[in-house]
């Protein structure tokens, strides 16, 4: 899709401003595109040239047309709070400016010209796209997966430590970059990041009905009115990184692998129909608790190692075992500290190392009983060699 009128003249309005504060300067647009690619749905992506810094940073400005939406603009406005929370952890997005208001001026239908101010702010560009590993699974090696996943795991762990719940995991809301040429994985897009203490959004869709984030990686619960229960925030999160787990070993997308269960729409159906007379928070869990008992025999999280999956033999437990209890069901029953699952990833990677060692060390003898033989060879041809001239001359005298 192409830019619509509204995004067309703000961007071009936000372009010719050419610095601000006397320090971001070459301001462009890269979300959406000429072509109407875009990242992320609710906003305007900006970058500019941080002369203070001498690096490139990020604008995020709030989306002309969803200027009407009171839970987008909340959401839009609670990032840079959330990011201010955060920003002594370095695997979460680094906030540097604002929010600050822009004055967007438009053509009014009678004539004369209005002025709307619409918030933007100034965060860090992150360099290094991580979403390749997941769109692109099989031309990675099973180690390097496992480390990009650890990276992405400890950048959530970072969030939940403050306890700020992400609400919106997914492979295109990680980035990297280099530190002592080590990557370092940091979580960014905090548009639908909630902290605990984080008031509801009335009148929106966070109360109490819808879900948020990426449906594909969203936690069952999500589904039934628990999108905005601040208490199981990071369970709904760590669901979604067992989806992301899944994805780097299976080319069929979680979402469908889940779906695939005949049982699993009926059972939110029902779940939900059960839910919806119910506004406390605690009344829901109770109810989904009592509930869920009956029919969790029937859902079973997608097996990671099922048919297609490239996931090696060596670490099939270890790796099957943590992602079952990142997405089960039940999210009551669902692990909610991501420091086991980091032990358990790097019991994996250390596995998968050794299986190198051993394959390198194994190669290093093959070939050393290659030379070897090449070399008895050699010497055979040439005592070969010296015994056929010496017949010759015995036969010549």
């Amino acid at each position: 899709m192409a830019r619509t009128d509204s995004q067309q003249s703000i961007i071009e309005q936000f372009e010719a401003v050419g610095s601000i504060d006397s320090r971001f300067e070459n301001i462009e647009c890269v979300s959406p595109s000429v072509s109407g690619e875009k990242k992320g749905c609710f906003s305007i992506i900006f970058t500019a040239d941080d002369i203070a810094e001498g690096k490139k940073a990020a604008i995020k400005l709030m989306d002309p047309d969803w200027l009407g939406d009171k839970y987008r603009l909340a959401g839009f406005d609670r990032e840079p709070e959330i990011l201010n929370r955060l920003i002594h952890k370095r695997r979460c997005l680094k906030l540097i400016y604002g929010p600050k208001p822009f004055d967007w001026q438009i053509q009014m239908p009678g004539g004369g010209t209005g002025v709307f101010k619409v918030n933007y702010f100034i965060s860090e560009w992150l360099d290094v796209d991580v979403e390749p590993y997941f769109l692109d699974q099989q031309s990675y090696d099973a180690l390097v997966k496992l480390k990009i996943f650890r990276n992405v795991v400890l950048a959530v762990d970072a969030i939940h430590s403050e306890d700020v719940s992400h609400r919106d995991i997914k492979a295109d809301n990680f980035r990297g970059f280099k530190d002592r040429n080590e990557l370092t994985i940091a979580l960014i897009d905090f548009g639908t990041a909630a902290h605990l203490e984080n008031p509801l959004v009335t009148d929106s869709i966070e109360y109490p009905k819808f879900s948020v984030g990426a449906a594909a990686f969203s936690g069952p619960e999500a589904f039934v009115g628990f999108a905005s229960c601040r208490e199981i925030g990071k369970l709904t999160d760590i669901y979604a990184l067992g989806g992301l787990l899944y994805q780097l070993f299976n080319l069929e997308l979680f979402g469908k692998a889940r779906a695939d269960n005949v049982d699993f729409e009926p059972v939110l159906t029902y779940l939900s129909k059960m839910l919806a007379p119910l506004s406390n928070d605690m009344d829901k869990i109770n109810v989904w608790t009592r509930e869920v008992q009956k029919i969790k025999y029937l859902l079973e999280p997608p097996k990671i190692d099922g048919p297609g999956s490239t996931l090696p033999k060596s670490i099939i437990y270890l790796i099957s075992k943590i992602h079952k209890e990142m997405t089960l069901f039940d999210f009551t029953e669902r692990t909610s500290n991501l420091k086991p699952v980091i032990i358990a990833i790097d019991s994996a990677i250390r596995v998968l190392e050794n299986h190198r060692l051993d394959q390198i060390k194994l190669e290093r003898k093959r070939n050393i009983r290659r030379l070897r033989k090449e070399k008895i060879k050699r010497r055979e041809q040439k005592i070969t060699e010296y015994l056929s001239r010496k017949q010759l001359l015995v036969e010549k005298c």
